[in-house]
């Protein structure tokens, strides 16, 4: 459907790559020279942004002095997203307001329900960036503060309220999606890569993945990285800078297009895209 809009809107010559192939796409490039990739042949790719979450496992391979990069898993359901996480910080301090003020949110009306809504949840992702800040930094947990008013017609709500948070609370909140009794959570895109990784390449297991690669803003957060290094005992972990982290889909889909132009192809991807991935036929490329 996306090609299909391209060329409806004119553009001719499209083709797609997944966010998680292009996140990989740019770490490759900025590595392939060095020599990790000697004894790295299969990367899982832990794509965790802002919406989604996404996971593909690639295989670098050497055919006739190329290095082929092929997407061999992928998961397939990614409504896990950073935005939930936010979620359950606000709804929590969200309540903890209401029992400090004595209010009770339903009492008040739908459109400055829906404006406090949107505060509390704003505040709480901004919060959330500050926290993961401070504690890559070794420093005490910062203070939630939401010190505004919201006006709505003739109503207005004024709104005082602090709040200091352990870190053992803001790490149970916040670590909702990282138990595997949670409907949403982290280990169902990862066994959903590894299980069509297995349809395709016969014998494969959790075992030959090489390194586990971090990339999207929320991969960055402490307890993320560490829960998965956790389930991945062992195994090299790498975590794109928080910089590049939020930009490295397009900066992988730039790196990828300008190689085909102007650069020395001796880099090359199989096309395939998530469909392709769920429809192939175990051991061989057909799709």
């Amino acid at each position: 459907d996306t090609i299909s809009s391209a060329r409806m809107a004119g553009f001719q010559n499209v083709r797609l790559l997944d966010e998680p192939t292009a996140a990989f796409y740019y770490f490759f490039h900025q590595h392939q020279d060095s020599g990790d990739f000697m004894d790295i042949r299969n990367i899982l790719i832990f794509d965790f942004g802002g919406g989604t979450l996404d996971v593909s496992i690639i295989q670098v391979k050497e055919e006739n002095e190329l290095k082929v990069l092929d997407a061999i898993g992928r998961s397939r359901y990614n409504n896990l997203g950073g935005d939930d996480i936010d979620l359950e910080l606000a709804s929590f301090l969200l309540a903890c307001w209401e029992f400090e003020e004595g209010k009770e949110i339903t009492q008040l009306s739908v459109n400055l329900r829906r404006k406090l809504y949107r505060l509390f949840i704003e505040k709480a992702g901004h919060y959330k960036e500050e926290v993961e800040d401070y504690l890559k930094q070794n420093l005490d947990m910062p203070e939630f503060a939401v010190l505004e008013d919201i006006y709505e017609e003739d109503e207005t709500l004024s709104i005082n309220f602090r709040r200091m948070l352990p870190r053992n609370i803001y790490e149970d909140i916040t670590g909702k999606f990282l138990q595997p009794k949670s409907d949403l959570n982290i280990y169902r895109p990862i066994e959903e890569a590894i299980s069509v990784a297995k349809d395709i390449k016969e014998g494969f297991s959790q075992d030959q993945i090489d390194l586990i690669l971090f990339t999207g803003g929320t991969s960055n957060m402490a307890n993320v990285q560490r829960t998965l290094g956790a389930y991945f005992a062992g195994k090299a972990c790498f975590s794109l800078s928080e910089e590049d982290a939020c930009n490295t889909v397009a900066l992988g889909a730039a790196c990828c297009r300008y190689e085909e132009v102007y650069g020395k192809r001796d880099v090359t991807m199989t096309n395939r895209l998530l469909e392709g991935i769920f429809t192939r036929q175990p051991g061989t490329s057909k799709y």
